[in-house]
């Protein structure tokens, strides 16, 4: 009995002893070479690897899953206010800013209805000639037009006389040169006539006017 013992332990024994110290050397070596642990070979279950930290990783990382939306909203929005975007159509915009109702430089017009007319004046202090009223009412509103009639007779793009809207210039050759006025709707306009006289509001199809109509021209920046 004690033989076969002591031939177990020289045989099998140490052998396996040897074989299992020399395992766990090389595990050791693996973990301090590396720097990690080495999965043992008796393990039923695999370690999960740890999900590394948003800083250790690129830009993607950089906020959970869950808040990306969010902050790509916020850089969309971010983006749109350093461009000056908004939210209007591009129809609705022009190069110089935003479109301006017809209407309203009209009703600005109609506003200096009694002021005398003054060679050279463009403020109701001091009196409009025709271009200077144009000038005064387009600029009210926000909008800029040249200063004289020959220059305004060019503003913009051509209207036929059917198609006239409020806002609208309107451009008339008489014997003194080029006269501009602005369209109030239903055949009519408001105007600074001539020295002596005041500003007034005419009939485009009275007897005087009706023939010296020349264009009518609406601004760009106006609807």
């Amino acid at each position: 009995m004690y033989f076969s013992i002591l031939y177990y332990k020289v045989t099998i024994g140490e052998p396996m002893r040897s074989k299992g110290m020399q395992a766990h050397r090389g595990q050791a070596a693996a973990r301090v070479s590396t720097g990690r642990d080495v999965p043992r070979p008796d393990c039923s279950e695999s370690v999960k690897p740890r999900r590394p930290w948003p800083e250790e990783l690129g830009l993607s990382a950089f906020l959970p899953s869950a808040t990306l939306p969010v902050f790509v909203l916020a850089l969309l929005c971010l983006a749109l206010f350093a461009s000056g975007c908004s939210l209007r159509s591009s129809s609705d915009m022009t190069s110089s800013g935003l479109k301006v109702p017809g209407a309203a430089i009209s009703k600005t017009a109609l506003s200096t209805v009694g002021t005398p007319y003054t060679y050279g004046g463009a403020s109701p202090s001091k009196g409009f000639d025709c271009s200077g009223l144009v000038l005064w009412a387009f600029e009210r509103n926000g909008v800029r037009v040249p200063r004289t009639a020959r220059e305004q007779s060019i503003l913009g793009f051509s209207v036929a006389q059917g198609s006239l809207k409020p806002g609208d210039l309107v451009v008339f050759k008489i014997r003194s040169g080029l006269h501009t006025g602005i369209y109030t709707g239903r055949g009519r306009f408001v105007h600074s006539p001539s020295s002596g006289k005041r500003v007034r509001v005419d009939n485009m199809n009275s007897a005087y006017w009706r023939g010296k109509f020349v264009a009518g021209r609406r601004h760009a920046r106006v609807y």
